[in-house]
């Protein structure tokens, strides 16, 4: 939408409106931020169960391009936020406004709460000449940045519970107070105990002491914030962090809770060496002494707990570290990719390397379908030249967003306390292998550039000096310019054959989902959620693209033809049904079949689009062209019952050993001698490169008459009303019974 076709309403004019509880009046404006976080039953006198109340509560800020606003969302469109729909840069017409108060707070200001809204537009960028500010009318929770209905202190991160978000978390950032000069260090040094003294002592006195001396000792290990709040939780700042402790004679487990950790979050860092006083001790729980902690093996069963009161606790940073040289110096873990291999299942080790592939975010739902309780990762790709396949790690959320974002192609990224996992397939006869982080791990980005200036956590670190010098070779170059980004990823791969994924049912009948239920579920999963189903279906059309010349050609006749009645297409437009056939796009061909079956239409494929992770296909950074991937299909999956339809991507990966191990797939199976596309669908490989020619088209297309298949098929939502189909596997389906139908 142009700028000259929409007109936005003066703020004053909303606000005025609201105060007049006027509900007949509509105004339109921009967002400019969404924030989240938890709902507080006390704003909410309808309620008395917390589970009839959603999780989240949604503040908006809007402007009319000279000065903002904030409001607090009805809970009715929470769904909107959660898929997408609602984004910043929506332009929203405000069409009913009440003015609420939290009537149990006698300091309590009103806030205005947005009733009904719709959505006029999405992406429209202000033209602004200075920097938007609040209005006179603005209350001091909207000014300070606190939530609106709440009476906590702090936003949530739109995506996930783990990352810090807002200027709380950086208020204590640079004070000296934290931290200890030379003198008065010496000072408190002779009143200090070790960590082996406080063990003993407890287990002399237990819980009847109350008061346990300061102890000195060096960060080892630092652990992502941990979200507890509830919506009747009256902790304003619900949140603990552990750090590991380590002396002369022992190490321990720290955690840090409420306000204290707030604080300390990010003020302390790995090696530090700090003075704890004022804790509680008591025995540690059983996650802090599993695997995490494996290369600790002297690590307490005690925890020590800092509490902002009762009694309170203090955190002090010592400065001049080169007193306490008595203290075990920092350990690091690393394994090349090739002695990975080696290591067995939930070991623990660090890794560093090129970083060649970052893959776009997913979130899955932890419990139910509520934002609070999602969770995200990606998947990056690591060389450090000591063979010719990738360290594949899964990151997940790590309290780390800063360095999340500095995770680019070409740089170094070092990783510690990842975790190591085995995935055997095909009859145990394959082993995969992948790392994964974990409550403990950490990040560094390097660039890949040497530099005369010594880095001073890792310049004495051979594996880094190695890898530095390894990033000049041409070798390095070769693979860095086969590098890419985004796109639709699965590791491990999933199973070639049936029998293999019944094995992994235990004889039991294999858990397929009908094909109106994904066409359901695809509508109700939220922004990035990424879902896999099993479904039966056949193939009702087919589409086979270029991506490097544009080339697109159709099956040039229905496959299966359906019976015909008015087609119901998913509008990617509105995210509603529509019966103009003009909502579909390029995504299909004008020759699709028509007929009495719901559409749930793929992703666009556009070669334009420069948003990393929005498409289908990895982007190469090098090249003008897709590099491992020269051609996509769009399968047409018709179910059973011909009741639904589901424009479906298949994307083949041709013979080579980057492309396949890359995108988590087979080899080609290089024995037949000639095309099989039950063998292509199964592996996801193609053993050649192909022409986009009708001969071709027509030859899938005559191997996939009257055949039904079991498909692998995933599911994302890429927001904006856009969802992604993406068939991982096809299985042939020759004789029902064994698949338990």
């Amino acid at each position: 939408m142009q700028d000259e076709q929409l007109r936005l309403t003066p703020l004053r004019n909303i606000l005025v409106n609201a105060s007049n509880q006027d509900t007949n009046s509509k105004f339109v404006s921009v967002v400019t931020e969404i924030e989240r976080y938890l709902t507080d039953i006390a704003y909410h006198e309808n309620y008395t169960d917390d589970d009839e109340l959603p999780l989240d509560t949604f503040d908006l800020t809007i402007s009319d391009g000279r000065l903002k606003a904030k409001f607090v969302l009805s809970h009715k469109y929470n769904s909107m936020i959660h898929k997408g729909l609602l984004q910043t840069h929506s332009v929203v017409d405000i069409q009913r406004t009440t003015i609420k108060y939290n009537e149990a707070d006698v300091r309590g200001k009103p806030y205005i709460y947005i009733e009904d809204l719709q959505i006029v537009a999405n992406d429209f960028a202000l033209d602004l000449e200075h920097e938007l500010r609040f209005g006179p009318e603005a209350s001091e929770r909207e000014i300070d940045s606190l939530p609106l209905a709440s009476r906590r202190r702090y936003y949530l991160p739109m995506w996930n519970d783990v990352d810090y978000y807002g200027s709380i978390w950086d208020e204590y950032v640079g004070n000296s107070a934290v931290r200890m000069t030379e003198a008065s260090a010496i000072q408190t040094s002779k009143k200090v105990a070790n960590i082996e003294d406080v063990t003993r002592l407890f287990e002399t006195k237990g819980d009847k002491h109350k008061s346990y001396p300061p102890i000195i000792g060096r960060i080892v290990k630092k652990s992502r914030l941990s979200h507890y709040g509830k919506i009747s939780d009256k902790n304003k700042l619900p949140y603990v962090m552990t750090i590991i402790v380590a002396d002369a004679s022992s190490a321990v487990s720290i955690c840090l809770w409420s306000n204290v950790a707030v604080k300390y979050f990010k003020l302390l860092k790995v090696d530090d060496v700090i003075l704890v006083n004022g804790y509680k001790v008591r025995p540690a729980h059983e996650y802090i002494t599993r695997a995490d902690n494996e290369l600790l093996d002297d690590i307490s069963q005690l925890e020590f707990a800092v509490n902002p009161s009762n009694p309170k606790g203090e955190i002090v940073i010592l400065s001049d570290i080169n007193l306490y040289n008595d203290l075990p110096t920092l350990y690091h873990n690393f394994h090349n990719s090739v002695s990975l291999i080696n290591l067995k299942s939930n070991c623990i080790c660090d890794v560093m390397g090129l970083v060649t592939y970052v893959g776009r975010p997913y979130r899955w739902s932890r419990k139910s379908n509520q934002s609070g309780e999602m969770s995200e990762s990606f998947w990056i790709h690591l060389y450090d030249g000591s063979c010719n396949w990738p360290i594949i790690v899964r990151i997940y959320a790590l309290s780390q967003p800063e360095m999340i974002r500095e995770i680019e192609i070409g740089k170094i990224l070092i990783c510690s306390s990842v975790m190591v996992h085995h995935t055997l397939r095909n009859s145990a006869s394959v082993r995969y292998l992948h790392l994964s982080t974990t409550i403990y791990s950490q990040l560094c980005v390097r660039s890949a550039v040497s530099t005369s200036v010594k880095d001073p956590v890792f310049g004495d670190c051979i594996v880094y000096q190695q890898l530095l010098r390894w990033c000049l070779s041409d070798e390095a170059k070769e693979i860095l310019s086969h590098a890419c980004y985004g796109g639709y990823y699965c590791y491990p791969p999933c199973p070639i054959d049936l029998q293999n994924i019944m094995s992994a049912f235990d004889g039991n009948d294999i858990d397929i989902t009908t094909a109106k239920v994904v066409a359901k579920r695809a509508k109700e999963i939220h922004y990035r959620q990424s879902e896999r189903f099993k479904m039966q279906a056949i193939v009702s059309h087919l589409v086979v693209c270029n991506l490097n010349d544009g080339k697109k050609l159709s099956s040039s006749t229905i496959l299966h033809n359906p019976p015909i009645n008015t087609s119901i297409v998913y509008s990617h437009d509105s995210g509603i049904y529509s019966q103009k056939r003009d909502d579909v796009g390029d995504c299909i061909s004008e020759e699709s079949p028509q007929g009495a079956h719901e559409r749930l239409y793929g992703l666009k494929i556009n070669k334009d689009i420069s948003i990393p992770g929005e498409m289908a296909i990895p982007i190469a950074i090098n090249s003008d062209r897709y590099d491992a991937i020269d051609e996509y299909w769009i399968l047409t999956l018709l179910s059973l019952n011909r009741n639904i339809a589901i424009d479906a991507f298949f994307i083949p990966i041709t013979n080579t050993d980057r492309d396949y191990r890359m995108a988590g797939n087979y080899p080609p199976n290089d024995t037949q001698s000639t095309f099989d596309i039950c063998s292509v669908l199964s592996r996801g490989t193609l053993s050649v490169r192909h022409s986009i020619t009708p001969e071709y088209v027509k030859e899938i297309e005559n191997q996939l008459q009257s055949k039904r298949f079991l498909f692998e098929i995933d599911i994302y939502n890429h927001g904006d009303a856009i969802i992604e189909a993406v068939i991982n596997r096809g299985f042939l389906i020759e004789n029902c019974d064994q698949i338990g139908t």
